[in-house]
């Protein structure tokens, strides 16, 4: 065989080929409106779809969604005559509509052809605006997720059906329409916010975390959203130790964030910024930020908590312990009481140690005792009068105790 007869043989299977899908996408099309032949519709799109001669086309990926869609509201549509009808598959339903628009996504950028005078034609962009926007707005993709949480607990689905809900209005292809571009962020924050607690419930925190940082650039600021972003960084760094770093980053990113909005009136998130800070060598910024809270609630024990931790990680001993009397005064809960009672008590061992080494006078010992043993002593059996039953807390008073009566001057 010569070489033009060679060019000519691949250049007519080539058509053959691309006849034969293009033959399947309008055989695909035609079978759309005709009911009970949604499988054979899908069969002959899907080769379609995967076929190179006919992949690139628009066209293609448009009958395939269309496909999907008017698989969905025929099956709907009983629905509304009978809820319980057993005939319908709401699962199927629901993906249908998960793969019609990820068929419309796929079609969009390979609908535009430019034209003789420079300008972009578009053939099916304004039918996929009109299919998403219809539903979207009958909240049709908020089913499909509340279907995918409850009838199969399939939470990466009910995720991606969540998703959807909430970048819809940020595509491009509704830019001019202000009735779908104008969905005030916080609608939409509420969405990534519920795809947060599915891919949460499914068990990935960091696609969770990633989502619930989505609702919060959405403007949708509820505690919540701050809280579950941070216990999915706490579960990320247990489920895979090569995220410590990144978790512990975000877990203080996210806290500052929540402390930001809430201020103290929110205390979780006070308190995990504080930490992090302290635990990231931040010491500083953390103490500033605490005075002036104190300077605003001079009476809340808890900010001198929080203000002795970092005086105690950076081994100011003396300000520590002063804060914690403050704290362990002002608010004596359970933890504030052992935190206190376990640093004043170890300052004190420090101080009776020194002055017994230095031989310093009977007086000064006392001091100590008094100023250290005893107030820790007192502050730990106010903390045993709430919980008699932790056996750390009784290592804490056995020690007091000791060093009370072997330094009985």
């Amino acid at each position: 065989m010569n070489h033009k007869a060679f060019i000519y043989l691949l250049t007519l299977l080539f058509s053959l080929t691309t006849f034969a899908q293009n033959k399947n996408v309008i055989s695909a099309e035609k079978l759309i409106k005709v009911k009970g032949n949604t499988s054979k519709a899908r069969e002959l799109i899907s080769q379609a779809m995967t076929d190179s001669t006919t992949a690139n086309n628009a066209r293609t990926w448009f009958v395939a969604a269309n496909i999907e869609i008017e698989y969905f509201r025929d099956e709907y549509h009983k629905l509304t005559i009978n809820p319980n009808d057993s005939r319908v598959n709401k699962i199927a339903m629901a993906q249908s509509l998960i793969d019609a628009y990820n068929y419309y996504l796929k079609a969009l950028p390979l609908d535009s052809v430019i034209t003789k005078r420079g300008k972009i034609k578009t053939t099916y962009s304004k039918d996929i605006l009109k299919n998403l926007k219809d539903l979207y707005i009958g909240q049709h993709f908020l089913w499909a997720a509340s279907t995918f949480n409850q009838e199969k607990k399939r939470y990466p689905q009910a995720f991606n059906a969540f998703t959807i809900q909430g970048d819809i209005p940020g595509l491009q292809l509704f830019s001019k329409d202000s009735n779908i571009s104008s969905i005030t962020d916080s609608i939409r924050g509420n969405s990534y916010f519920n795809a947060g607690i599915s891919a949460w419930s499914g068990g990935e925190p960091l696609i969770g975390a990633k989502s619930f940082c989505k609702a919060r650039q959405h403007k949708y600021l509820k505690e919540d959203v701050f809280s579950y972003e941070i216990a999915c960084y706490q579960a990320l760094a247990q489920k895979d130790t090569a995220y410590i770093d990144l978790a512990q980053n975000e877990m203080i990113n996210t806290a500052k964030a929540g402390y930001e909005t809430f201020g103290n009136n929110v205390p979780l998130f006070l308190h995990l910024y504080i930490r992090g800070l302290t635990l990231n060598n931040q010491a500083d910024i953390a103490l500033d930020l605490l005075s002036r809270e104190i300077a605003k609630t001079p009476q809340d024990g808890i900010l001198y908590r929080h203000r002795a931790f970092v005086y105690d990680n950076i081994h100011d001993d003396e300000k520590s312990v002063a804060d914690y009397i403050k704290a362990a005064e002002l608010t004596p809960d359970y933890e504030t009481l052992i935190e206190a009672s376990r640093k004043i008590g170890m300052v004190g061992i420090k101080k009776i140690r020194e002055a017994n080494n230095n031989s310093e006078p009977t007086a000064n010992k006392r001091q100590i005792i008094d100023c250290y043993f005893n107030k820790a002593l007192e502050f730990a059996t106010k903390a045993k009068a709430i919980n008699p039953n932790n056996p750390d807390l009784d290592i804490i008073i056995e020690n007091i105790t000791y060093n009370i009566e072997s330094n009985n001057f």
